[in-house]
């Protein structure tokens, strides 16, 4: 935008500094907000230019003294930088001292976060973190179908007693998916830094996202509570735990691909079906099967949400 005309700010005491504050009109055109950088170059005695920092097209790097951390947070500090876009991370790190606990660390690491590369300094006092993931390979809807397609490969599996799965694996690919669908879910979101108006369709898009997003984890969080329950108890509801996941996958498959009314109806159809299917079940007094059937019913209520999510979407396309 261009202004047709000029602002006098007048400077104020701020603590031990000065300062003067943008002008209203400029700044809503700006998109800035709080604790946004900008650059400021001074040209000479009597000019200063201030000008905002395009840190989105530049590379974020994060310098960070491990040293100054308790061991047992480190891996959840390195994996936050991860889930915030840092693109390098510079971290300070006693090798000598702490190299089995270092060790440890980048193997958990390097089995949670995909595109995680690293290097050690010459000198030897810490490492440099790359996080080579390129976001533009995939999308975050296709990030929410491998999501809940890991689950469903991994209620099967807890489910089926008969296979000889290594559970870890199926958790570790979902922490790594997760985190993946974090990263793509904040950089999306760096593109709509304010809304327009009263509706914003394409933030209202992404916050549905965000929503199946935390459902996935919840679900996953669900199944890892019940999958050491008696095997007789398993056997009773897996058939209508392995329809709720063909379910909520196949919703979630269509819900971004100009979902239809029909399909819809037909996904209702079968939520009635399996709460008949439920109540067909004769309940035992035993707190396990609680447990399972509490499960049970937040599989009910999520499918419901994600419904409700497709109906925006469709409402969405007709406007």
């Amino acid at each position: 935008m261009v202004y047709s005309r000029s602002f006098e700010r007048s400077i104020i005491k701020l603590g031990n500094s000065m300062a003067i504050t943008f002008p209203q009109e400029w700044f809503q055109n700006s998109d800035l907000q709080e604790h946004s950088k900008v650059f400021v170059l001074p040209v000479d005695d009597d000019t200063l230019i201030i000008q905002r920092n395009n840190y989105i097209d530049s590379d974020s790097i994060l310098h960070i003294d491990l040293n100054k951390w308790p061991s047992d947070l480190s891996e959840q500090l390195i994996l936050t930088a991860f889930k915030l876009n840092v693109d390098q991370l510079y971290v300070k790190y006693d090798l000598k001292k702490n190299k089995q606990d270092y060790l440890v660390m980048i193997n958990k690491l390097q089995r949670k976060i995909i595109g995680f590369d690293y290097s050690v300094l010459n000198d030897n006092s810490g490492i440099i973190i790359r996080f080579l993931l390129d976001s533009t390979k995939t999308t975050l809807p296709e990030i929410l179908i491998e999501l809940f397609n890991t689950l469903k490969e991994f209620i099967i599996g807890v489910l089926d007693k008969s296979l000889v799965i290594d559970q870890g694996i199926y958790q570790e690919k979902f922490a790594r998916k997760y985190h993946l669908g974090i990263r793509l879910l904040l950089a999306t979101l760096l593109k709509y830094p304010k809304l327009e108006g009263a509706i914003n369709r394409p933030i209202i898009r992404t916050l549905g996202d965000r929503i199946t997003l935390l459902y996935s984890r919840e679900l996953m969080n669900h199944v890892l509570a019940i999958k050491n329950l008696p095997k007789e108890m398993l056997e009773k509801y897996s058939q209508i735990l392995i329809d709720f996941s063909d379910l909520i996958l196949s919703i979630i498959e269509k819900y971004n691909n100009n979902i239809k009314e029909e399909l819809l109806i037909s996904f209702q159809k079968k939520i009635d079906k399996l709460k008949k299917s439920l109540d067909t079940i004769d309940l035992d007094i035993k707190q396990e099967e609680n447990m399972i059937r509490n499960v049970i019913s937040r599989f009910f209520s999520i499918c419901t949400d994600l419904i409700e999510i497709s109906i925006t979407r469709i409402l969405e396309a007709k406007l």
